[in-house]
């Protein structure tokens, strides 16, 4: 078996745990492809990792010269798409100081924009000129456990971090993205946290219980389902618009570290979104709590739908990989992988933390465009992938993208809903989303123009068909377009920053 993407990462090596396949998916069960498929489906895979290795030694080389995260240009956006020109940084190093600098500011008509890790893309979430002030998680605070298994955690701090502190109390967040190095209120402020546990967990977002902010003239105030029910679902995931998020209490899940995960093989996206629809409808296991669709990437056509069942232990993961449910018989003749990981989202991390530090990184400039789109059903998710598959993708090919992420995600009709962050939902029905990851080299402006215009017509055609988008990622949706995705919520989200910020003076730039 080739080395997967995972082996050329750091810490990889005690991720995996290959183990042999079960009988019923050898070549000989029943149902099995034709001998010509499967060796056609081998030489499809062979190749892409083949490319993969070859990025891999690029991505090795600013591991050993320690560039493994972003570098965020201090005056460019995540993306590295726009100079925002400069600005004044501040350091901040706590709640008090922020509440002492806004208030200062606000007095004085000083226009602030804030960041943490910098979330941005396009521009979105980093305004141009005035006073920027970047939060210190390192002083900010510590978290701390609270009953009920929810946990108290200061907004600077970074998703990892949370998660070293859980892993002592046994606990982890139900929700984890690839990379740990965002900063906890950025996600939530930019559009709310996605990862491959949303099929059972929603998003960062969904476990919120309280958040407390600091308002923009430097006012505090709390707010949950039940105290200052706008600000809480409005301030969430609308762009970092209505005040700095200081603390937010969030749920915690049980620590369950090991994931018997099965990869399965296609040809195009809606054979495997097809398959993924099928699969959680049929599984009734418990454990069942990982799923992604990853591909096509590097100009290959091989797209990995991958499930996943979480464990406690590595001995219960094994015995599930001997004994597959039974929803999985039906793809077994295309799974190619079955492996014990240990701690998913952290090797997810060494795989994608590499990958945007050599996106970003000086010697090897690249523009990074990528947006998430969300459905409410699986049947409008198939009609957009139809629509991507057979009228938008042909015409610009997949040179450059370096993923295509779909998921799946679990709601929760008692809690709050969050209007701005994208997330729709139709009763009785399982929301599923999809996102494009291109990047381009800095000396292609033709082909960043090819993708811009590819992620303006996927933006239109996702909303035409009922979906939304992930306003963290690329756009160019001007106020007339975000009322039409948006309706009411965005004037509600309009007038709620008129209320707290009647100056506009807090992130100025961010609605248009």
């Amino acid at each position: 078996m080739p080395a997967t993407h995972e082996d050329l990462h750091p810490g990889s090596e005690a991720a995996l745990s290959l183990v042999a396949p079960a009988p019923w998916s050898r070549p000989s069960a029943p149902g099995a492809l034709p001998i010509r498929e499967r060796a056609e489906l081998a030489i499809e895979r062979y190749a892409l990792r083949a490319r993969q290795a070859r990025v891999g030694a690029r991505v090795l080389s600013h591991v050993v010269r320690g560039l493994v995260e972003p570098l965020i240009h201090t005056n460019r956006d995540f993306g590295n798409l726009r100079d925002k020109g400069e600005q004044t940084s501040r350091r901040v190093a706590d709640a008090d100081e922020a509440r002492a600098l806004l208030t200062a500011a606000y007095a004085s008509g000083t226009p602030v924009n804030v960041g943490a890790g910098l979330h941005s893309s396009n521009g979105h979430t980093l305004s141009r000129g005035g006073l920027r002030l970047l939060l210190d998680g390192a002083t900010w605070g510590a978290p701390r456990m609270l009953p009920g298994d929810l946990v108290e955690v200061p907004a600077p701090m970074r998703w990892g971090d949370l998660e070293a502190f859980l892993r002592r109390h046994g606990r982890a967040s139900p929700v984890l993205t690839d990379h740990l190095h965002t900063t906890v209120g950025g996600t939530l402020s930019v559009g709310g946290g996605i990862g491959t546990r949303s099929l059972v967990g929603g998003r960062q977002l969904d476990q919120i219980e309280r958040a407390h902010f600091i308002l923009p003239n430097g006012e505090t105030r709390s707010a949950s389902a039940t105290e200052n029910v706008d600000l809480f679902r409005y301030g969430l995931g609308s762009q970092g618009v209505l005040g700095i998020v200081d603390r937010v209490v969030m749920r915690t899940a049980p620590r369950r570290p090991f994931v018997a995960q099965f990869r399965v093989q296609w040809r195009t996206l809606s054979e495997a979104a097809r398959a993924a629809d099928r699969f959680v409808r049929a599984c009734d296991d418990p454990s069942f709590a990982f799923l992604d669709i990853v591909g096509p990437i590097l100009d290959s056509s091989v797209v990995e739908l991958t499930l996943g069942f979480e464990f406690a232990t590595r001995r219960e993961a094994h015995a599930l990989l001997r004994a597959p449910p039974a929803a999985l018989a039906p793809l077994a003749p295309r799974i190619f992988t079955r492996r014990v990981v240990k701690d998913l989202a952290n090797a997810n991390h060494a795989r994608s933390a590499p990958y945007i530090a050599m996106l970003t990184a000086p010697r090897d400039p690249h523009v990074f465009l990528w947006n998430d789109f969300f459905f409410p059903s699986y049947r409008t998710y198939a009609r957009f992938l139809r629509h991507f598959e057979t009228q938008a993708a042909p015409r610009v090919g997949n040179r450059y993208l370096m993923a295509a992420l779909g998921l799946a995600y679990a709601t929760f009709p008692e809690r709050p809903t969050f209007p701005i962050a994208g997330l729709v939902r139709e009763p009785g029905q399982r929301p599923f989303s999809i996102g494009f990851n291109y990047a381009v080299p800095h000396g292609d402006p033709e082909g960043q123009a090819a993708i811009r215009r590819l992620l303006d017509e996927l933006q239109r055609v996702a909303v035409d068909m009922g979906g939304r988008l992930y306003r963290y990622g690329y756009s160019d949706a001007d106020a007339a377009e975000l009322r039409r995705i948006y309706g009411d919520d965005y004037d509600r989200l309009l007038a709620l920053r008129a209320e707290v910020d009647p100056r506009g003076l807090f992130n100025p730039d961010v609605l248009r």
